[in-house]
């Protein structure tokens, strides 16, 4: 993304290049195969982010869970939306959540990640896959790839398999993140409420389609990753 200042344009522009990327997107259809390739990307990139010498500064932002953090205070804003009960449970996973990821050592198995790493930003070229979409790439847990991917596959009845085969998949790469058992539904909860807050930002909560139903589940699912930390 550079800056670009033309004559007879009062204000500077950012502009962007892209290219076409070949491949295709898979959601129902994925198998534990795929997830195992998807799994060794990962890897390869966290293996990347670790073993790249930077010589100079990358700028990118730091993860720092606000989300989480506005959702550990008391709120007033959601009476329309959430009963006392769901607002009290929301605020418990996320007092839960930060204390926890607090707990975490800061430096730990720490690096840059793709932080949106789900089923519409990796295509299938063959048996190569293809990451795009690095928009929300920062500085978070390595933990935080994975729980990213598995959190849009948590509803599947082949859940299990398909985790079985990420996680697979990333070891033949790189060994697996210390404590990622324990973190994983931690920061999948994290990405819960960090969704509900995002889906509560747009201008209604149908621009999209499944934006309702997501808020009415998003106690459930709180619930559910609580369950399991």
């Amino acid at each position: 993304m550079q800056t670009v200042e033309v004559e007879g344009v009062p204000e500077p522009r950012y502009c962007v290049l892209f290219y076409w990327v070949d491949g295709g997107f898979h959601d129902q259809d994925l198998t534990p195969q795929m997830l195992e390739r998807v799994g060794e990307v990962m890897g390869t990139l966290h293996r990347h982010a670790e073993e790249y010498v930077r010589t100079q500064p990358v700028h990118r932002h730091r993860e720092t869970w606000k989300d989480l953090r506005v959702w550990a205070r008391e709120r007033e804003d959601l009476a329309d939306i959430y009963s006392y009960a769901d607002c009290a449970l929301l605020r418990a996973g996320a007092t839960r959540a930060l204390a926890e990821i607090e707990a975490m050592e800061p430096e730990h198995d720490h690096g840059l990640i793709h932080a949106d790493l789900h089923q519409y930003n990796y295509l299938f070229h063959g048996d190569e896959v293809r990451v795009i979409d690095f928009d929300d790439c920062l500085f978070a847990p390595f933990t935080y790839d994975l729980a990213v991917t598995l959190w849009y596959l948590a509803s599947r009845p082949d859940y299990r398999a398909l985790e079985g085969a990420l996680l697979r998949g990333y070891e033949r790469v790189r060994i697996l993140p210390a404590g990622y058992r324990t973190h994983l539904p931690l920061l999948m909860l994290a990405r819960t409420l960090g969704m509900v807050e995002w889906v509560l930002g747009w201008s209604s909560p149908t621009l999209l389609p499944w934006g309702p139903q997501f808020l009415r589940n998003a106690p459930q699912g709180v619930r559910y990753y609580l369950d399991r930390i």
